[in-house]
């Protein structure tokens, strides 16, 4: 479903006419904007926040402003890199001069992107996509979770990226992957 997610932000072909419209302008963006989301777990609020100043695509890093006024790096891919340096790119030649907006992702109107406008911007694409299942920033975030939980087996690990104060709070999200993990000993043969 993550595959076929980012296919469809990047060809935007099921999208109606009058969004296709809009698609060839925010393309990039999306694409660079839901691959960070899905790349890293953050939250919707630390990814509109972040300017232009906060992103190391030599460390392929971020520097974000969690909950509570902490603040922390987060580590992303070389394919959350590409899609950002695409997105950069493509920014530096909309004529917006950084020391007026900062923002890292822009409205069509040039100003930091909303919350609300990325909320929406999920549910678009993901309404194709998975049209049966409610979609949200927040489950891109636990897919995150899920999949770094499932490849380290650490919970501390995945509490620590995703900003979580208590482990039991994590442990509360993933406890149902540790319930399939228990499961799977009936599929083992000892005897």
């Amino acid at each position: 479903e993550v595959a076929n997610l980012l296919d469809e932000v990047e060809s935007g072909e099921s999208l109606t006419e009058k969004q296709q419209k809009f698609h060839e302008k925010t393309k990039t963006r999306d694409l660079a904007m839901m691959t960070l989301l899905l790349g890293t777990g953050i939250r919707v609020s630390e990814c509109v926040g972040l300017n232009l100043g906060d992103v190391d695509l030599t460390e392929q890093s971020i520097h974000i402003h969690r909950k509570g006024g902490k603040e922390a790096t987060v580590y992303f891919s070389d394919e959350v890199t590409r899609h950002l340096e695409h997105y950069l790119e493509e920014r530096k030649g909309a004529g917006i001069d950084p020391a007026e907006e900062p923002a890292l992702f822009l409205s069509l109107r040039g100003k930091r992107i909303a919350v609300r406008s990325v909320e929406y911007l999920v549910k678009k694409y993901a309404a194709i996509v998975t049209p049966k299942k409610k979609i949200t920033p927040h489950k891109l975030r636990s897919s995150y979770g899920s999949a770094l939980y499932a490849k380290t087996n650490d919970i501390y690990l995945v509490a620590d990226i995703l900003g979580h104060n208590d482990v039991n709070i994590t442990r509360k999200f993933y406890a149902a992957i540790e319930e399939e993990r228990r499961k799977s000993v009936k599929k083992i043969d000892i005897v």
